[in-house]
């Protein structure tokens, strides 16, 4: 369910969607940067939703471009580690 997905994390399946330039189809988009989430796919709340967006992406391959490239300044290695690194001077 939506509520719990808001506290979960977006996950790893979505950031090796990403990595392969694939975009997302998700209920769980919550935690994905407001920069880049209106470029890396759809957040849906249904099973309508999730249909129509899977179609709308199978008719239009090219919708989402340089998922990739947009993601790595969040998700790339060197990123994650900064992050931890941060949180070990803070703690």
């Amino acid at each position: 369910p939506p509520e719990k997905a808001k506290s979960s994390g977006m996950g790893v399946a979505p950031c090796e969607a990403l990595a392969c330039d694939k975009p997302i189809i998700s209920s769980n988009l919550f935690e994905a940067p407001p920069e880049i989430k209106a470029h890396i796919g759809f957040q849906v709340t249904n099973e309508k939703e999730l249909k129509e967006k899977m179609i709308y992406l199978a008719k239009r391959k090219n919708v989402f471009n340089n998922m990739r490239t947009l993601s790595e300044p969040f998700y790339s290695w060197k990123m994650i580690i900064q992050k931890i690194f941060k949180l070990y001077k803070e703690a």
